[in-house]
C-alpha cells in the first residue's frame, strides 16, 4: 500500500527502478550478513518489501504499456512469466547441495532484480521521450 501511494506520486516506472535495485542490493547483502540475526532480518524485510511491492506495482503498471486490445495479454504474459518462482527454488537447492557458497548464491540470485531494475529504467525512458514528442496543446 505504502509503494503503491508511491508510485502514484512520483514517476511510476522511476520508483521501480529504485525499489528492483534496493531489492538487488539488500539480496547480496543477506549473503554476505552471515549469520547476524537482527540484520537478516533488517534485510529480509527491506527485500521483501521491495520485491513484493515492486512486482505488485509493475502487475498494476503494465496497464499503461499496452493499448486497451492489448491490455489482458500484456498482464498475462506479465504474470505468466514467473516460472522462476517455481524453478528457482529448485535451482538454488541444486546450488548449494553441489557446494556452491552462500554469498555467491544470493548474489546470483540478485540478478533478476537488477534485470527488472534495467527493464523499468527501459519503459521510464520510453515513456519519458514518448511525452517530449507530444507537441503542447497551449501554442506557441
Amino acid at each position: 500500500v505504502l509503494l503503491g501511494r508511491i508510485v502514484d506520486r512520483c514517476a511510476p516506472f522511476l520508483v521501480l527502478v529504485v525499489t528492483f535495485v534496493i531489492a538487488f542490493a539488500g539480496i547480496v547483502c543477506i549473503g554476505l550478513a552471515g549469520t547476524d540475526v537482527p540484520l537478516l532480518a533488517v534485510l529480509i524485510f527491506v527485500v521483501g518489501f521491495c520485491v513484493i511491492g515492486g512486482v505488485g506495482a509493475s502487475d498494476a503498471l503494465v496497464a499503461t504499456c499496452y493499448p486497451t486490445s492489448m491490455r489482458v495479454t500484456g498482464l498475462g504474459w506479465a504474470i505468466g512469466g514467473r516460472i522462476g518462482a517455481v524453478v528457482g527454488p529448485t535451482i538454488g537447492g541444486l546450488a548449494l547441495t553441489m557446494g556452491s557458497s552462500t554469498t555467491r548464491f544470493f548474489a546470483i540470485g540478485a540478478l533478476p532484480m537488477l534485470g527488472s531494475a534495467i527493464a523499468a529504467w527501459a519503459v521510464h525512458m520510453k515513456s519519458r521521450n514518448a511525452q517530449r514528442a507530444v507537441p503542447s496543446m497551449h501554442g506557441s
